[in-house]
């Protein structure tokens, strides 16, 4: 791990990860007593707008590498552009 921490490229990485877990939990610990408690959706409606996220979050994957070719041609013809 030690390896990783003082890597130039893989620490940002890592770092980041952290901080996504721990906010990630974070909302995720705040998001289901708010919907079950003060929304008053049912335990099947909570599961269906996790499955939606997750869903949403599959297809935002799928599609970001062609978003991202759509929408930065610049970055194509830099001489740093892989």
């Amino acid at each position: 791990m030690a390896y990783v921490y003082r890597h130039p490229r893989l620490a940002p990485f890592a770092w980041g990860t952290h901080g996504w877990f721990l906010f990630n939990s974070m909302l995720t610990t705040v998001f289901t007593p708010f919907v079950l408690l003060e929304l008053e959706l049912t335990a099947f409606q909570l599961g269906i707008a996790l499955a939606a996220a997750g869903g949403a979050g599959l297809l935002g994957s799928l599609a970001a590498a062609r978003i991202g070719r759509a929408w930065a041609p610049a970055a194509r013809s830099s001489p740093a552009a892989p």
